[in-house]
């Protein structure tokens, strides 16, 4: 199975808002019934932003995905007019058969 979730929380450390965003788009894998393989990171970002804060932002995302035991391997990034982060999740199957 695959998932790919975008999500922007509302909260002002740019930590805590990366690993919000890869904790909500690996809950849509554990709501599957799944265990995350590997994700991909995907980002939307202003020009006008801080480059500085994406970096904050992604290490709040890796440490999410470390604690998933969930390498992150890529990632893929746009301009946006708002800020946005999530993941791109590969995970296999575990739902039993009854």
């Amino acid at each position: 199975m695959a998932t790919v979730d975008f999500f922007a929380p509302v909260v002002d450390d740019p930590r805590d808002y990366g690993h919000i965003a890869a904790a909500n788009s690996l809950s849509d894998v554990y709501a599957m019934g799944g265990t995350p393989l590997y994700a991909l990171n995907i980002v939307g970002w202003p020009r006008a932003q801080q480059f500085e804060l994406l970096g904050e932002i992604l290490a709040g995302g890796a440490e999410a995905a470390r604690k998933a035991d969930c390498p992150i391997v890529a990632a893929t990034a746009s301009t946006t007019w708002s800020r946005s982060t999530g993941l791109r999740s590969r995970a296999s199957s575990i739902r039993s058969a009854s």
